[in-house]
């Protein structure tokens, strides 16, 4: 039942999207609603004003290794999407973000990797969907210095009737929920 809900929704979605004057740029439709019966990540960066997309790039590396995104290698996520999008939140406001989409995603410890081009502020949030129940993380604001690669740990925690994004440190603990992520500088991509 729930799942024609949703598809309903998204039907409504891309309709409203339909009628929205269509650019290039912009991609309106999202990479979820190709695998409603999967699991689903998705990182998005946005800019601060929610529209322009920040000048940074997101590359991931999933709990066995394989990588999707922006540099990403082999061996890669079997079905991800990268990309800048256009959404619309409401009649009123365009958001504009960059997602990072993973199809049938697995639970377990991620390390995310953004690569900052100019100085600017951004937000990053991550939704986790095990197909039944979604959880968003906290919105994240950074401030970008044009000459940094930050490395980032999260886990993906996927039950039945739970999820959650929960941030990690450097050794792999979790944070607590007031404690935001530290960039942990590497070498440009």
């Amino acid at each position: 039942m729930w799942k024609s809900c949703i598809a309903l929704a998204m039907s409504f979605v891309l309709g409203a999207i339909a009628t929205a004057p269509a650019t290039e740029r912009w991609n309106s439709a999202t990479f979820r609603i190709s695998c409603l019966d999967q699991p689903f990540l998705r990182i998005s960066a946005v800019a601060v004003g929610w529209s322009s997309v920040p000048h940074v790039d997101l590359a991931l590396k999933d709990p066995v290794g394989r990588t999707a995104g922006n540099y990403s290698r082999y061996p890669r996520v079997p079905s991800f999407r990268y990309g800048e999008v256009a959404e619309i939140p409401n009649q009123f406001a365009r958001r504009r973000a960059l997602h990072l989409e993973i199809c049938n995603a697995s639970a377990g410890r991620y390390v995310l990797t953004v690569t900052e081009h100019v100085s600017e502020d951004y937000y990053l949030e991550i939704l986790g969907d095990n197909s039944s129940v979604a959880y968003w993380s906290p919105t994240l604001l950074f401030h970008a210095n044009p000459a940094r690669t930050c490395e980032y740990r999260f886990q993906f925690i996927m039950q039945r009737f739970r999820v959650a994004i929960r941030w990690l440190d450097a050794d792999g603990d979790i944070l607590s929920p007031s404690e935001p992520p530290v960039c942990k500088p590497i070498g440009k991509a």
